[in-house]
């Protein structure tokens, strides 16, 4: 057993708050100031979404967003994406690891302090994941002030359900770097279902609740939660909307970025195959760089078209790639993924005591479940047509941005009761010495060198709380 602390964000907010989804890939806020309405954020150029990049430009100085991520082909070395996966990792882990296999520029290091990795920036500088998460993060916050006119520092905060005590942390940490207030953490797919059911109250019945799975598949990860929808009711008859989420599963290291990989190493190979004589171009950063911009492209059309023509100039020593890509090959290529969708989408099924007919409807969000196996493999699962009534870019910000206007004093909001499934065991550490107990490293009883103290299992994992 690896068991968790529990902690408790306590706080105080006025005027305007933001929620935001901090997801691997892109970065989205919403905002709801007194008098207003609930919106998403626009950036410079007036999109709903920006990129979750930041870094450094030529000049030294730090670029956000999709001005960093636009480097990407230039100066791939100083641009850092995918930074929350490293928050609370060590060097040896699996998730610093996958930053290599993927062909990352990045040069890790081990931090004596924290034992946590570090990247290496310039001669004698590292930085921190936490430093990292915190320049995206004040990006957030820079928009969100933008687009109240005023400064705003209390926010939600949207993690993965599978981020233990050490991310959970340093999440909280980077925060205050970036000079945000955390009124609370809420895991992304409870922030859909918050917003699903605070939209759709008025479809739930006093007398059977409605049961949705929400299948989240993000930039690096896929997550499933099954959520219980009702009414009750309350004075003078008056009834209120309730959810409860009975069951959430995961794979940490199936996301979108797998299948832009699948597409880069495609692209590479028919480079390498035009131009046997040239070095490999996987040995080159830049067209590297390149591809993997590329490579997103390309995975995000032959989502609605089977095919697409690929065309980059002077891609790698003055050559030019040409090449027609379809999907079936993407699909063929892909075949080692796809198997491991349906694990998660089972388990919740088992947590939740129910069974496939059970189910009501099931939700795709996220912007990799565009892809159509993606699609198909739903359904084999649960047996429903696949629905797509929220919009993935934008409900998982809205609903964070909605959980943070619950948790403030400034707004008054209509009831609506939410219950989340916390995944993992809590647990509290009696008799030490005073030292900070180290909950994620802390041994089953009996394993290892005797503990200082005695760890008391407080809660089993998927434990409810009402939030």
């Amino acid at each position: 057993m690896r068991p968790l602390v529990l902690f408790a964000l306590a706080a105080v907010c006025d005027a305007a708050v933001i929620g935001i989804d901090f997801g691997a890939r892109f970065l989205k806020v919403g905002i709801i100031a007194p008098g207003k309405g609930i919106e998403l954020v626009l950036n410079e150029a007036s999109k709903r979404k920006s990129s979750a990049a930041a870094g450094f430009n030529s000049q030294k100085e730090r670029v956000y967003g999709d001005d960093s991520y636009n480097l990407m082909g230039k100066l791939p070395a100083q641009q850092y994406v995918l930074q929350k996966l490293l928050l609370g990792k060590a060097v040896s882990s699996a998730e610093v690891a996958s930053f290599t296999d993927v062909g990352f520029p990045y040069e890790f290091e081990t931090d004596d302090a924290t034992n946590a990795a570090v990247i290496k920036y310039g001669t004698n500088e590292t930085l921190r994941s936490e430093e990292l998460v915190a320049f995206v993060l004040s990006y957030a916050k820079q928009l969100g002030e933008a687009s109240a006119g005023a400064p705003v520092k209390d926010c939600v905060i949207t993690i993965p359900p599978f981020f233990g005590t050490s991310e959970r942390t340093a999440m909280l940490s980077a925060a205050s770097i970036a000079g945000l207030n955390v009124l609370s953490l809420v895991h992304e797919n409870t922030a859909f279902a918050f917003k699903y059911g605070f939209d759709k109250e008025a479809e739930f019945s006093l007398e059977e609740p409605t049961n949705v799975v929400f299948a989240d598949l993000g930039a690096s990860s896929f997550k499933v939660s099954l959520v219980s929808f009702s009414s009750v009711a309350g004075k003078k008859n008056k009834t209120s909307g309730t959810m409860a989420v009975k069951g959430v599963a995961w794979d940490s290291s199936l996301g979108g970025r797998d299948f832009d990989h699948v597409v880069l190493e495609m692209l590479a190979d028919a480079f390498m195959k035009a131009y046997p004589t040239v070095s490999d171009i996987r040995s080159s950063v830049r067209a590297m760089g390149k591809l993997r911009k590329e490579s997103e492209r390309v995975k995000d059309t032959l989502s609605a078209n089977k095919m697409f023509q690929v065309g980059i100039e002077s891609l790698h020593e003055d050559r030019d790639l040409r090449i027609v890509v379809n999907r079936a090959e993407f699909e063929e290529r892909a075949a080692a993924l796809w198997p491991r969708f349906a694990a998660p989408m089972r388990a919740v099924l088992e947590q939740a005591n129910l069974t496939a007919a059970d189910v009501h409807k099931v939700e795709m969000v996220g912007g990799a479940t565009r892809i159509p196996r993606v699609k198909d493999t739903l359904n084999e699962v649960y047996g429903l047509p696949i629905s797509a009534s929220l919009n993935g870019d934008e409900a998982a910000a809205l609903g964070a941005t909605l959980f943070a206007a619950k948790l403030s004093t400034s707004f008054r909001l209509r009831e609506f009761a939410i219950t989340d499934a916390f995944p993992h065991p809590i647990a509290v550490k009696l008799g030490s010495d005073g030292e900070a107990a180290d909950a994620d490293s802390a041994a089953d009883e009996g394993e290892g060198k005797p503990q200082k103290g005695k760890w008391k299992l407080l809660f089993k994992a998927n434990t409810k709380f009402p939030h």
